[in-house]
């Protein structure tokens, strides 16, 4: 209480201007990781008092799925591939409109090239499939949807 200015340090290495001089200093981390900010506020006859804070800057989740893809080996959407951010993990099970599972695959990097459990290729047509996913706090969400496949060979 009693400050007479304010001096914040935010610790951000991806910028060189990370500094504040606001009553109540603001920043926004671009990039997600582990920062320690300080705020030094001077008071009248040299009474300062120093408090430093850790946080967390975790990515917002965010998932794309793409609802058709045409395995036919021309390079352009070979395979169903799930794009997302700020997830740690991911597991998706694709169905086909019986409800007979046809693939599986788990990670970050997982995809379907269209070959069924037992090793054949899909027919084209609709499939389901079933998304289990971890965020960067360890909440595990669930999501479901269609896709198409179309031009297989």
């Amino acid at each position: 209480s009693n400050a007479t200015s304010y001096a914040w340090y935010f610790n951000d290495p991806n910028s060189t201007a990370d500094t504040s001089h606001a009553t109540n200093g603001m920043w926004a981390y671009s990039v997600q990781g582990s920062y320690c900010m300080m705020l030094i506020a001077y008071g009248n006859s040299g009474c300062n008092d120093t408090s430093i804070q850790c946080v967390n800057v975790i990515e917002d989740v965010t998932i794309e799925v793409p609802n058709v893809f045409s395995p036919n080996g021309d390079g352009i959407n070979d395979a169903f591939f799930i794009h997302s951010t700020g997830i740690k993990d991911l597991k998706c099970t694709i169905y086909d409109r019986w409800g007979l599972k046809m693939a599986e695959f788990s990670g970050l990097n997982g995809s379907w090239d269209s070959t069924t459990l037992n090793g054949k290729k899909a027919s084209n047509g609709t499939y389901y499939y079933l998304l289990q996913y971890t965020d960067l706090k360890d909440d595990t969400f669930e999501a479901k949807g269609y896709l198409q496949l179309i031009d297989q060979p």
